[in-house]
């Protein structure tokens, strides 16, 4: 083959690059608080950062961050929608499983170690748990169901309840999406997570309307999602969480993801991470470009204020970095 064509060839497929790069740094500029040459010279291993700005909504926090991984848009989203996090002890992740919309969920995996302090501190909460009044987020007959069996609640007898009420929050879910959840009016804070997610939503309208149609999709079809649940630490306590993430292939060749955090016992009421994937092609190497979101509606009193919100936010930002430098090498491991 003549040098110039080859020359030539790898110059166009550089260019490619550049153009398919600069189409989804555009669109992600378009409704992110990074700066179209700040996206443009994102170079691998690097992690923009962003901090959301306080919200009126009292409760909400949110944190940005945009970056590359040299593989494939697919595999990066296959690997996003159910990613193992049990590996990595820094991420807190004691159990996780898969749920399926066919059938009995299946919570077989579920097991409470009291040896662990996150654990213990979780199962005292339980014990603590009255009709009317839980440090949990339950609704009064959730925790009616706990407080009839204070006294026997052993290790098993706590997995069985548990487990109960996990099935009984997915099959609510399942039957009408957020709407259908009971509040945590057990808790001394009435709470409906609808209620928290439309809030935040109201203060990123950016990301509301580039996300419409995930978020519509979460509201009409709750069950056209992959499922999950997990045992987890929350500052220091163990939490169980439900959750669903829902995937919409865009025009251009991108992707989103939501993945909607909407059952959690304690620590916050809610977190929704969103994502944005798109395709390069720099020479024969396949990447892809991500902008991720999060944001959360917490339940510690004592972050509410200005600076204890603000520091709130710092501890997120730097807990999102580290799990997606362990997203990336779990990436690169398969």
């Amino acid at each position: 083959m003549d040098s110039k064509l080859i020359f030539f060839g790898f110059i166009y497929l550089f260019l490619l690059g550049d153009v398919i790069r600069a189409g989804g740094s555009q669109q992600i500029e378009a409704f992110s608080s990074f700066e179209l040459e700040a996206i443009q010279k994102i170079k691998p291993g690097e992690i923009l950062t962003a901090k959301g700005g306080l919200m009126d909504f009292e409760r909400g926090i949110s944190s940005e961050t945009c970056f590359l991984a040299a593989h494939p848009l697919e595999k990066v989203s296959e690997r996003i929608i159910f990613w193992d996090q049990t590996p990595y002890a820094d991420l807190g992740i004691f159990i996780q499983g898969k749920l399926s919309s066919e059938g009995e969920p299946d919570f077989s995996k579920l097991s409470f170690i009291p040896s662990l302090r996150p654990v213990a501190k979780f199962m005292d909460k339980t014990r603590d748990t009255r009709a009317h009044d839980s440090p949990l987020h339950l609704s009064t007959s959730e925790a009616t169901m706990i407080a009839a069996k204070q006294g026997s609640l052993d290790v098993s007898l706590m997995n069985q309840l548990w487990s109960s009420i996990l099935s009984g929050r997915f099959s609510s879910y399942q039957s009408g999406g957020l709407k259908a959840l009971s509040s945590f009016d057990a808790c001394k804070t009435a709470v409906q997570v609808v209620g928290e997610v439309d809030a935040i939503l109201a203060e990123q309208l950016g990301v509301a309307k580039e996300f419409k149609d995930l978020f519509e999709k979460i509201k009409t079809t709750p069950t056209d999602g992959a499922h999950y649940w997990q045992l987890q630490n929350v500052d220091g306590t163990a939490v169980l969480v439900l959750g669903t993430v829902y995937k919409n292939e865009l025009a251009n060749g991108g992707v989103q993801l939501i993945d909607l955090q909407w059952y959690v016992t304690s620590g916050y009421y809610t977190a929704f991470t969103c994502y944005e994937l798109h395709p390069l092609e720099m020479g024969r190497t396949a990447a892809t470009l991500i902008w991720r979101g999060d944001f959360t509606s917490i339940s510690m009193k004592q972050m509410r204020k200005g600076v204890e919100r603000m520091f709130s936010v710092n501890v997120m930002i730097q807990e999102v970095k580290k799990s997606i430098r362990f997203f990336l090498e779990d990436l690169g491991k398969k």
